[in-house]
């Protein structure tokens, strides 16, 4: 393991005590290859496989919750939503029966007009 992923590791948790150390070596790791600090064969299958089943995070840890402030105007948005197809759907209707009415006006005038 190069010294400089140590030290990175180190580093990261002095500045970051709750990070739990498979994660500061995770970043530490990726630091390290952007960077050029490492070779790129570093690390093995076996040593990847022993490392996820020491430091693997349940998928729920990883979900990210709504915030607090944006409640509302999710609130309302769902709100908004419902309201929505209602609202279109006498839209709908209106431009239905004002279709049907402009038909039949176009036709009985062509038929006075054919009658003239």
């Amino acid at each position: 393991m190069p010294a400089w992923v140590h030290d990175r590791v180190k580093h990261l948790q002095e500045k970051n005590p709750s990070m739990p150390e498979g994660e500061a070596w995770g970043i530490a790791t990726q630091q390290a290859h952007k960077l050029a600090k490492t070779p790129k064969s570093y690390g093995t299958a076996e040593g990847r496989r022993v490392a996820k089943k020491k430091y693997d995070r349940p998928k729920d840890e990883y979900v990210q919750t709504a915030d607090p402030k944006t409640a509302g105007f999710v609130d309302e948005l769902q709100k908004i939503a419902t309201e929505i197809p209602d609202a279109l759907m006498k839209l709908l209707k209106a431009a239905l029966l004002l279709g049907f009415i402009s038909t039949v006006y176009r036709h009985t005038v062509s038929s006075k007009r054919q009658g003239e």
